[in-house]
């Protein structure tokens, strides 16, 4: 395999060598100059440019860059290869990536008790070599390694240098940075010296073996138990959840029979649908990493575009719902752009989309209010009608609840089933490590915006559709409030990396359970936003808290191995 470098440029901290790898990978944007893999020229303007050309990395701080600490060893291993296996090009095939984390944790002897053990409870050693894995996985052409035995025990550097052994003797090119001289002599079949940007000098080791290194005995070391399942986790934070949903209505009921008439539960599953899709829009915001703080005024603007089109202009009802589901859609474009683009802070975008799509629907109406009247009561049966259900006496089913459940099981399946779900949540893990592995963390980004607004969309054409007015001045007024508490309070960590459809359809169903039963029991109606701020408050501290809980013990059970 030839690799050519002619006159590469680029701005590079003193001393730090591995900077010649992340400029080949595409992660230091070059200033000058060109690369060749096998003849073909690399743009290798991001990773995942890279990765296509056949390139690999194990940077040199594998714990930010090289791994998510808080996944298995199999969600990092088949990270690389999720789209190569996925079913029909979509679906995250669990067998593939299950059978390869089983294939490469015996060639590589990653030590750990099965292939769900997360990688934080790993030693330095085994963490690289589930790096290692990652991109093996993938077959490159060439493979850059920067300060690969930085930081791990004699044993862990003796299998990565037979490692190395074994793959230029099977044809793949390894351009190796290092600090330690001894190490960069003994491995190398070519030494290049570069000032400048520019070669300066070539050392040729003579053909000697390389036993000096790599031949030594490796130590044995107990296999590491895994400290917890992510799944079983998450489970456990539902049903918490779930059981608190549970006594609420069990309380409300037992003080206020009303609380389990037909009319309120049926109009309790209306609202709850409704703000459940506002907090499913949020939810893969909040999983990357990122805030919207837009979606009440989307859901303003959007029920005002839509009575104006159709009430002032008498345009269509499909012309006008897909011109509004258009104005949603292209909203989440905008955030996303300038998020990624001109790298403004997601809070300070969407506080400013906030205020303008607010001033936009009320100067469109002249701060007026708009009414459907009874022409659009087929189209408002979407958004307050309501099924028979045989054998339930006088209880019906919402119409809204239908249409949640389409988009809750679309999501879980994006989220949990697909390549992009799965990088989602990289990117909110770690959004370099993310970058590292050759995602294109920009797009998943204004992908996540995109879907936020869109859902927000829908969620503004339902609620206008079911009051049949549109007031811009108070239409989704702190709405965007009720969709955080309800994906926080559902297990959505507002750092990013965590979150789940049904926590959030509880989180919902939770607050306006609370709401309901403040005037069920005649509460002062003003203790509302008190008690949807205790609940964000809630959801925070008990996310720092189970983080906490999580890195504790992950240290506990942690035992250094090599």
């Amino acid at each position: 395999m030839c690799v050519v470098v002619r006159w590469l440029a680029w701005r590079v901290w003193w001393g730090r060598v591995g900077q010649r790898c992340c400029a080949l990978f595409g992660v230091v944007p070059p200033l000058a100059g060109e690369v060749r893999v096998a003849g073909q020229l690399l743009p290798a303007r991001h990773p995942d440019q890279a990765v296509a050309a056949g390139l690999a990395l194990v940077p040199e701080d594998r714990k930010t860059l090289g791994v998510f600490l808080e996944e298995s060893v199999q969600w990092n291993v088949a990270l690389t290869t999720l789209a190569r296996d996925a079913k029909a090009g979509i679906f995250v095939n669990e067998q593939a990536g299950s059978a390869l984390a089983a294939d490469l944790g015996q060639q590589l002897r990653i030590k750990a008790a099965s292939p769900d053990t997360l990688v934080g409870t790993l030693s330095g050693g085994n963490q690289q070599k589930v790096v290692l894995g990652k991109w093996l996985a993938l077959a490159p052409k060439v493979l850059l390694l920067d300060e690969p035995t930085r930081g791990i025990d004699v044993g862990a550097k003796a299998e990565i240098y037979q490692l190395m052994e074994r793959l230029t003797a099977e044809g793949m090119a390894v351009l190796f940075a290092s600090s330690e001289m001894e190490e960069v002599l003994a491995m190398s079949d070519r030494v290049l010296v570069m000032h400048e940007g520019r070669l300066s000098g070539e050392l040729s080791r003579p053909k000697r073996p390389r036993r000096a290194l790599w031949h030594w005995p490796l130590a044995s070391r107990p296999q590491i138990r895994a400290c917890i399942d992510i799944l079983v986790h998450d489970m456990k934070k539902n049903l918490g959840i779930s059981l608190l949903l549970l006594f609420v209505c069990v309380v409300t009921s037992l003080v206020n029979p009303n609380f389990l008439i037909p009319y309120n539960a049926e109009n309790l599953v209306n609202w709850v649908s409704l703000y459940a899709i506002i907090g499913l829009a949020v939810t893969f915001v909040i999983i990357t990493g990122g805030i919207d703080l837009s979606i009440g005024s989307v859901v303003g603007l959007v029920g005002t575009v839509l009575g104006w089109l159709l009430v002032e202009k008498g345009w269509p009802v499909p012309v006008a719902l897909v011109v509004t589901a258009a104005l949603s859609a292209s909203i989440g474009l905008v955030h996303g752009l300038l998020i990624t683009k001109v790298k403004l802070q997601p809070f300070v975008v969407t506080l400013c989309g906030l205020l303008i799509y607010r001033g936009v629907a009320r100067w469109l109406v002249h701060d007026g209010t708009l009414g459907f009247g009874t022409a659009y009561d087929g189209q408002r049966w979407f958004a307050n009608g309501r099924i028979a259900l045989p054998f339930f006496g006088d209880y019906r089913l919402p119409a809204p609840l239908i249409i949640l459940a389409v988009i809750a099981g679309l999501a879980a399946v994006f989220l949990n089933k697909t390549v992009w779900g799965r990088h989602l949540f990289a990117l909110g893990r770690n959004e370099e490590a993310a970058r590292y592995s050759g995602i294109r963390t920009d797009r998943l980004v204004i992908l996540s915006y995109v879907l936020c607004s869109t859902l927000a969309g829908i969620g503004g054409i339902l609620f206008a559709l079911d009051v049949n007015t549109v007031q811009p001045a108070s239409q989704g007024n702190f709405y965007e409030l009720y969709a955080i508490a309800a994906a926080v309070l559902g297990g959505c960590s507002l750092r990013g990396g965590e979150g789940s459809v049904i926590g959030v359809l509880i989180g919902t169903a939770l607050i306006r359970v609370l709401l309901n039963a403040i005037n069920i029991l005649g509460i002062a109606t003003q203790l509302e936003f008190v008690v949807l701020g205790m609940v964000i408050l809630l959801g925070a501290i008990a996310d720092e808290y189970l983080r906490r809980n999580r890195s504790r013990r992950q240290l506990k059970r942690a035992t250094p191995t090599g």
